[in-house]
């Protein structure tokens, strides 16, 4: 897990969630046993002991992870000959939310925000309202340099999304769609 983390995860857009995830998993019980002695059984212990404490799309990503690794580890690395957590039944997915915050829910926000920018709550919310009126996910509205928007015609190109392709969030149309 450490090797992953130091020389694959860093290639990744979401390198520093999976480090987490990977350091968290690192302090499991599961990280206790040799990677070759690994086997279907001991990934299921462990989701089944992580379903106790975790919403089930997080047992997935995490499982997922590993299942990554091990990959990683026997056909790149060959030091198992096989990814034992391909044989473990997954949860459920989640249901896909498309939940939008209600007109009240966002008058309540606003009234507990503030409007003083000088407070984190106000900044927060300000920072909550663009997301929401342009779709953007937080590192993209973190990496938005001033040269990115076209104040006249209200719309930011955005070149480097999670995805890899460019796109215009803030366009007129409001559509998530590529730039020209």
């Amino acid at each position: 897990m450490k090797r992953y983390s130091e020389e694959v995860s860093p290639t990744k857009k979401g390198e520093r969630p999976e480090v987490i995830r990977i350091e968290r998993m690192r302090r499991d019980a599961i990280a206790e046993v040799a990677m070759k002695d690994l086997s279907a059984t001991d990934f299921a212990a462990w989701r089944d002991r992580r379903q106790k404490e975790v919403a089930p799309g997080t047992v997935l990503r995490e499982l997922d992870m590993m299942s990554a690794i091990l990959t990683k580890a026997s056909k790149e690395w060959r030091i198992i000959s096989g990814n034992p957590a391909k044989d473990v039944k997954r949860p459920a997915a989640p249901a896909h939310r498309e939940r939008l915050p209600t007109k009240a829910e966002m008058e309540m926000l606003a009234i507990s925000a503030g409007d003083d920018l000088s407070k984190v709550t106000a900044r927060a919310y300000a920072a909550f309202l663009f997301a929401m009126e342009t779709a953007m996910r937080a590192g993209e509205i973190v990496g938005l340099k001033w040269e990115r928007p076209d104040l006249a015609s209200r719309v930011a190109k955005l070149d480097k999304t999670k995805n890899g392709h460019a796109r215009c969030p803030t366009a007129p149309c409001g559509l998530r769609r590529s730039c020209a």
